[in-house]
């Protein structure tokens, strides 16, 4: 004769979720059940790290969500100038502060006026140029300079026996002479002129 068995029933006891996110599948040893309506923690409400030059695995037990957004720091006028903060993002208008990048610069026609066409730029933060007499020109900056001890190069676009100098420097102008080498009587020429420094 078959006897047949009924087991007895007993609680099922359930809990949320504890599931950990990992690089490898693990078999857990609890024996509670997880009801099939529970909210399993998978997002986290933290903002993502910033951006770094530096990769980096992590340890986070959450992940962010499929839209989120990295942080980007943007270096300031005295980062860019210092060239020391390699994580932070330089902005492209703040490119022309670090110090080996030509604040200004333009090329002078005979007349002192700016040399070049509407098709291309002719000048990079110059305002205005003017003559002043033969050979004699002022290039204006857009933006002055801090001190008047920057640099400045000019040279003469015309063929050899011509010399191209600087005259006074004043943060907001610097002047530009144009001499014959063999006697150094002024001349007009057409000039080519490049500044460095701090703004």
């Amino acid at each position: 004769m078959a006897i047949h068995v009924t087991p007895i029933p007993r609680l099922t006891t359930l809990v949320a979720p504890a599931y950990t996110l990992g690089t490898a599948n693990a078999a857990g040893s609890a024996s509670t059940a997880v009801p099939s309506d529970s909210t399993l923690l998978v997002f986290d409400t933290s903002n993502p790290s910033d951006v770094s030059v530096s990769p980096a695995v992590g340890s986070s037990t959450v992940a962010p969500r499929r839209d989120h957004v990295h942080a980007m720091p943007q270096a300031t006028k005295a980062e860019a100038e210092a060239e020391t903060d390699v994580d932070k993002y330089l902005a492209p208008d703040f490119v022309r502060y670090s110090p080996g990048v030509a604040k200004a610069w333009c090329r002078i026609e005979q007349d002192g006026s700016i040399l070049g066409s509407t098709a291309y730029p002719n000048s990079y933060n110059v305002s205005a140029t003017s003559s002043g007499g033969t050979g004699d020109y002022t290039v204006t900056w857009a933006d002055d300079f801090s001190q008047t001890t920057y640099t400045v190069e000019s040279v003469t676009a015309d063929a050899g026996g011509y010399s191209s100098s600087t005259g006074t420097y004043a943060t907001g102008s610097v002047q530009i002479y144009n001499t014959t080498t063999s006697s150094g009587a002024a001349t007009a020429l057409r000039s080519s002129v490049v500044a460095y420094g701090d703004q």
